[in-house]
């Protein structure tokens, strides 16, 4: 059975209501301890519900706001067995929960609607509860809902676990849009390794760089910044949290699995170092490390698979890149070595492991991933993937800087397409180019110019795959077409807002070293590294910068001079 991901443009955790069409067909279901439960939902009036799962010692608490119906709904609400929900295993079988091998079975639920004419919720609802206490505080948990028409279970909305089994709402993406409409709910626990699904917990890791904490501890580490609250609005002022690493400088890359749960960075000190649960809000740091001085000369760049024991790694060498495996073991070690063409300090990798490009100056490096049948490396560690070079496309604009993901973004919606931002060497004039055809034959092209700027220093690619933000030297500048091949400046200046950095100071947002954009697509987050501040400004198309005004604002912030910062 294959598990697809719901794409769609709404951002939040959504269960709200409108007419149209008739329910979708549910399969009879078997109460398991609570019973049904009917909420009668009226326009005005916010609702609640809670259903227990006597079987597996869950409850799912469902919060219905105010408005999220046009006209009077009841919804009942009841529980699934685990023998009654629907399957697509081959013929013969009995009907039992199989999404993958290995995944662990929670609970599951059914809703429907009366008047059947609502099959769609508009306005955004919570969800909470809780699960069995032998289920790790930390564990992503995800809810499928079964799509009739294609006979699969679809992933639209992660759950976390939190302490006593207490599991919390994360917030949506463009690609999970939460509980939408009538049908039949499954959450399960997935398979380890297996799942790609990126849960969207409002959290941005930045590396200090060596420039030190902004606490007066002057400390290194990664700096922890919540910038949502519960329900996915930016909050005014973020907050930030420090995660120092003892002997650590000169971060210059960090990378994070899909669910949170696994972490990686390297330092100039040619170490590699670790740390996880950054789904919890509060990330621990690991005591292992992989020293990589054997590699190349300086740590410049990582980037993690998405099953989380596996990383590459850019030691600033001219012939090779490192592997590194056994991470999810707690045992990492190097694996293998990878030949590459020259330098090549900046890596990033496509979220469905297809693609790494490792860039040095004016060239990108595009190789292949696939996985395989785990073997032992050349270095001894146990390696899964295979990385094959395809292209090596030269003569691009000339990087600003290096290490980190050194002016790289491939797009989240398509692996086929990606952007790098440059200088040219000659003209010394700014540019943004596009990267298609990843997957088979790459090719890059022609060189679109970034208006109003002198200097481009970081991007990143919107989770729809259509825009792209791009961070200069006087603010940032937003791009159009990025899927449909024709990149085109949104203004003819980058945005450079004021803002305020104090109680009687303001700032003009300046040289935007680092960049990443939320995964519910509504905001970029940008490092100002001349003001040391963390600003968190809208997107909006329809505005003539093609942004609103800031809505979030940190200060006092260490930010690199690469562009690492990432958000999940």
């Amino acid at each position: 059975m294959r598990i697809v991901h719901v794409v769609s443009i709404l951002c939040l955790f959504l269960l709200a209501a409108c007419g149209g069409g008739g329910n979708p067909s549910i399969p009879p279901s078997t109460s398991t301890g609570g019973g049904a439960q009917t909420v009668n939902l009226v326009p005005g009036t916010s609702a609640q519900a809670s259903l227990s799962d006597a079987s597996s010692n869950s409850t799912v608490n469902f919060n219905f706001p105010a408005n999220c119906v046009t006209s009077p709904t009841t919804v009942t609400i009841d529980n699934v067995t685990q023998a009654g929900l629907p399957h697509s295993l081959k013929a013969g079988k009995s009907p039992k929960f199989s999404l993958n091998s290995n995944n662990t079975y929670i609970t599951a639920f059914s809703i429907t609607t009366n008047p059947s004419t609502v099959t769609q919720f508009l306005a955004p609802a919570s969800l909470s509860g809780s699960v069995a206490t032998a289920i790790s505080s930390g564990t992503t948990l995800n809810v499928a809902k079964w799509d009739t028409t294609n006979s699969v279970w679809t992933d639209v909305i992660t759950l976390v676990v939190g302490a006593n089994g207490a599991f919390t709402q994360t917030l949506t993406t463009t690609s999970l849009t939460g509980v939408l409409t009538p049908g039949i709910y499954v959450v399960y626990k997935p398979a380890p390794g297996t799942s790609t699904t990126v849960s969207n917990l409002g959290i941005v890791l930045l590396a200090d760089d060596g420039v030190g904490f902004k606490d007066g501890s002057y400390k290194n580490g990664l700096q922890v910044i919540n910038i949502y609250d519960a329900n996915g609005k930016v909050l005014p002022t973020p907050t930030i949290k420090y995660l120092p690493y003892d002997g650590a400088y000169d971060i210059d890359g960090q990378a994070l699995t899909p669910d949170g749960s696994q972490g990686v960075l390297v330092d100039g000190g040619n170490t590699v170092r670790f740390f996880s649960n950054v789904q919890t809000g509060v990330p621990l740091a690991s005591t292992n490390t992989v020293d990589i001085s054997s590699y190349g000369g300086d740590g410049d760049s990582i980037a993690i698979l998405a099953n989380g024991d596996e990383a590459v790694v850019s030691g600033d060498s001219s012939t090779q890149l490192l592997v590194i495996s056994g991470i999810t073991s707690g045992n990492p070690k190097a694996a293998e070595v990878i030949s590459i063409p020259g330098y090549r300090d900046g890596l990033v990798n496509s979220k469905d492991d297809a693609v790494l490009l490792a860039r040095g100056g004016s060239s990108v490096t595009v190789y292949s991933i696939a996985a395989i049948a785990p073997k032992t490396g050349s270095l001894g560690a146990t390696i899964s993937h295979s990385l094959t070079q395809l292209a090596d496309l030269s003569s691009l604009p000339s990087s600003s800087g290096e290490d980190g993901r050194n002016g790289m973004a491939i797009s989240p919606a398509d692996s086929t397409r990606a952007v790098v931002i440059g200088n040219d060497p000659t003209t010394f004039s700014p540019s943004i180019v596009l990267l298609t055809g990843l997957t088979t034959t790459p090719k890059a092209s022609t060189p679109v110019a970034v208006k109003g700027a002198a200097t481009v220093y970081s991007v990143s690619i919107t989770l729809d795959g259509k825009l792209a933000v791009v961070g200069t030297d006087s603010g940032i500048v937003l791009f159009t077409g990025v899927d449909t091949g024709t990149l085109t400046q949104v203004g003819t200046t980058p945005y450079a807002p004021t803002y305020a950095t104090g109680a009687s100071t303001t700032a003009t947002l300046g040289n935007i070293t680092t960049l990443g954009i939320t995964l519910d697509g509504k905001n970029v987050v940008v490092g100002d590294q001349t003001n040391s501040s963390i600003v968190v400004i809208p997107i909006n198309t329809s505005k003539a910068t093609g942004f609103d005004a800031p809505a979030g604002i940190l200060n006092n912030v260490a930010i690199p001079g690469n562009d690492q910062l990432v958000i999940h």
